[in-house]
């Protein structure tokens, strides 16, 4: 969904571009879209992947969390063994 929301200011500066009376070439406003679209690109990819990264983490946490609990539980469940 993001990515839709990032193509509509390229599309939109292209619409600007176009119509402003500027005497580009359609090659230049074809360079500056692809310009401007790579960039949005590499910042969304940059935020998921941080996203992603920080998702997986607290996964891991939780996970490494709740096995240490279940071996706590599991440790002060079982009655001590005398020493013989």
């Amino acid at each position: 969904m993001r990515f839709h929301k990032t193509l509509l200011p390229v599309v939109a500066a292209m619409a600007l571009l176009t119509s402003c009376g500027s005497k580009m070439t359609e090659e230049q406003i074809n360079a500056k879209v692809e310009e401007q679209f790579s960039a949005q690109r590499a910042a969304i990819e940059s935020e998921m992947d941080a996203q992603c990264t920080a998702s997986f983490d607290a996964m891991v946490a939780a996970k490494t969390e709740a096995i240490v609990q279940e071996k706590i539980a599991a440790a002060t469940a079982q009655p001590a063994t005398p020493a013989q």
